[in-house]
């Protein structure tokens, strides 16, 4: 017997604030025993010393998913990029 696809209606809402987004140029993650957490960081160069920039970073958002959203997730990223023709030298 093949699966049925249903239909399901999700409702989003955000607020005005939220919809605006947030910029992040770094990411970690770190897995726990049921959750992984993303956390997304806007890193600025705020100086220079002798050996170099100086950076400082503020966490922007954390998402925390389970390992079927991270693996979802993962996909969909790997799918847009493909998509778009984005290798690492030119993204």
């Amino acid at each position: 017997m093949a699966d049925k696809e249903t239909n399901a209606q999700i409702n989003l809402e955000a607020s005005a604030d939220d919809r605006k987004g947030r910029y992040a140029n770094f990411f970690t993650i770190s897995t726990g025993d049921r959750v992984s957490m993303l956390d997304c960081f806007l890193i600025d160069v705020v100086a220079e010393s002798d050996d170099g920039q100086i950076r400082n970073g503020v966490l922007t958002s954390r998402v925390l998913m389970d390992a079927a959203s991270a693996v979802q997730l993962r996909d969909m990223l790997s799918e847009h990029i493909e998509k778009n023709g984005w290798a690492h030298d030119n993204a």
